[in-house]
């Protein structure tokens, strides 16, 4: 966006270590617009951090962790997943989940899995 002085329709944060699982031809048809887009992992009950998608004034605010940091920290304690959904709502940017998309965890970062159903993948 810089460099071309113009600022995206969709902006998307794409973490090079991790498994995604399921179709991953996404498509922007796919996404909801006016928000956030985050995998829906299964109903698994937490946004992952790993995959997100949003407009270009959405995502500023999502990568923009550090300016929330100080006064989430007072209240709670830190959990990046949390501190990511505090800060959005924070702002009053809705979060949508993208249904077929399930993110795993980065390929041997963890000794134990997140979701125990996930140990033999």
């Amino acid at each position: 966006e810089r460099q071309d002085g113009a600022r995206y329709d969709w902006v998307f944060r794409v973490r090079p270590d991790v498994t995604y699982d399921g179709d991953f031809r996404l498509t922007v048809d796919k996404l909801t617009p006016g928000g956030v887009c985050f995998p829906n992992n299964d109903g698994f009950g937490w946004q992952s951090d790993k995959f997100a998608a949003g407009s270009s004034e959405h995502m500023d605010v999502y990568f923009n962790r550090e300016a929330y940091l100080g006064a989430f920290c007072k209240e709670h304690k830190l959990i990046a997943e949390h501190l990511l959904v505090w800060q959005l709502e924070k702002e009053g940017i809705p979060i949508y989940t993208v249904t077929g998309l399930c993110v795993d965890r980065p390929a041997n970062m963890y000794e134990h899995s997140l979701r125990p159903d996930m140990e033999d993948r």
